[in-house]
C-alpha cells in the first residue's frame, strides 16, 4: 500500500510532459528564418547608409567644382566683354596732295598710336613699322601689350584701329609715298620724344614725311585727317 502511494505521488502526467516538450523545442523560431535566394546578396544596413552618404558627398563635391569652374569662366568672359566695350576706335585718312591733279590716298601709310602717359620699360622695336617693311605681327603684339596699336592705310588712305581705353595718346603717321626732299632735316624735339618709345627713331622715319600728334581719344571724336604734299 505504501509503495503504491509513493509511486503515484512522483509520477508526472503524460499531458504535462507533452506541453513541456512543446515549450522547449524552438519550432516557431525556426519557422521565422526565411531562406535567402541563391541569386541575391545581403548587406548590412549600416553599409548601405555609409554608401549613401559617400555618394551624396561625391555628388556635392562635383557640383561645387563645376560651379566654381563655371564662375571662373563666366568672370573671364565678362572681363573680356568689358574690355571690348571700353575700346575706342581711331579712324581717319592719310592723303597725298600732288603739285597738279587731285588728292588721293596714301596707300600703305603707317599709323602708330601710343599712350601719352606711359613710357615703355624697354624701347619698342621698329621692325614691321617702317613704310617699306612687311607688317610685323611680333611688333604689333608688343604694341598691344604696351597699350598702343599700329595699322596701315588702305588704297584710299583710310585707316581704322582700336586703343584699349579713352585717354591721351601720341599718334605717329608716316607717309608711304611722300619724302622729305631733297633731304629735309628731322625735328630734334620729335626725335627726342620718339626716342623714348622706339630704339631707333631716325631709322623708323627714314626719309619719309611724318606727323607727330597728340590727341585725346574717346568715343565720338571726329576722324583724323592728315595730308602730305608730294
Amino acid at each position: 500500500m505504501q509503495d503504491g502511494t509513493n509511486s503515484s505521488e512522483f509520477r508526472i502526467p503524460d499531458s504535462e510532459l507533452e506541453g513541456s516538450l512543446e515549450l522547449r523545442v524552438p519550432g516557431q523560431q525556426l519557422s521565422r528564418l526565411t531562406p535567402v535566394p541563391a541569386d541575391k546578396i545581403l548587406f548590412p544596413r549600416r553599409m548601405l547608409y555609409v554608401e549613401a552618404v559617400l555618394y551624396l558627398t561625391v555628388a556635392t563635391t562635383a557640383f561645387g567644382l563645376g560651379y566654381l569652374t563655371g564662375r571662373r569662366g563666366f568672370s573671364a568672359a565678362s572681363k573680356e566683354d568689358a574690355d571690348m566695350q571700353m575700346r575706342v576706335p581711331v579712324e581717319g585718312k592719310v592723303l597725298l596732295v600732288p603739285q597738279t591733279g587731285t588728292k588721293h590716298g596714301d596707300a600703305g601709310a603707317i599709323v602708330i598710336v601710343l599712350p601719352a602717359a606711359k613710357i615703355p620699360d624697354k624701347r619698342l622695336p621698329i621692325t614691321g613699322l617702317r613704310p617699306g617693311d612687311s607688317p610685323g605681327d611680333a611688333t604689333s603684339a608688343v604694341l598691344a601689350q604696351f597699350g598702343g596699336a599700329a595699322t596701315r592705310a588702305d588704297d584710299d588712305g583710310r585707316f581704322a584701329v582700336f586703343v584699349p581705353a579713352a585717354g591721351s595718346y601720341r599718334i605717329l603717321i608716316i607717309s608711304h609715298q611722300a619724302t622729305r626732299w631733297p633731304d629735309g632735316p628731322l625735328e630734334q624735339g620729335d626725335i627726342s620724344a620718339l626716342g623714348k618709345y622706339f630704339d631707333s627713331p631716325t631709322d623708323l622715319l627714314q626719309r619719309c614725311r611724318y606727323r607727330w600728334l597728340t590727341k585725346d581719344l574717346r568715343l565720338g571724336i571726329a576722324p583724323i585727317e592728315v595730308e602730305f604734299t608730294e
